[in-house]
């Protein structure tokens, strides 16, 4: 079975910081493990910037506003047994609204990295991409 999905991918930016996640689940191959921003799929009648947020706040505890669309996007397409699923991921710059809270929310999971450290950071190569724009 064919499907089609659109992910958002919210890099929450502080200052000269990019806030990411390591999950043990992406929605990238070979992304498990790996830091990444925020991704979620809008569900229908939902706008790209209410996903976000939403998804933003759920995750990380970080209420944030969703800003500038990051102008890269990627159109890729992940086979799995039988079935291939096709994901449009679009991807935001977001600010937190209380800066001091979304600095306190680090921890083993949850990272802010500075644009020196987004160079190298352990991400799978779509991430490192959109990763350019802040670096």
């Amino acid at each position: 079975m064919n499907v089609q999905k659109i992910l958002v991918a919210g890099f929450v930016q502080l200052n000269d910081k990019v806030l990411l996640l390591k999950q043990s689940k992406s929605f990238f191959e070979n992304g498990a493990e790996k830091w990444e921003p925020v991704l979620t799929e809008v569900e229908f009648g939902q706008s790209p910037n209410e996903a976000i947020t939403k998804a933003i706040e759920n995750q990380t505890g970080i209420k944030v506003v969703s800003g500038q669309l990051i102008s890269k996007f990627f159109n890729q397409i992940v086979r799995k047994e039988n079935d291939s699923v096709q994901l449009i991921i679009i991807g935001f710059k977001c600010s937190p609204v209380n800066k001091e809270t979304a600095l306190s929310k680090a921890n083993a999971s949850l990272k802010w990295f500075n644009a020196n450290e987004l160079k190298y950071v352990n991400a799978c190569p779509q991430v490192k991409e959109l990763l350019q724009g802040f670096a």
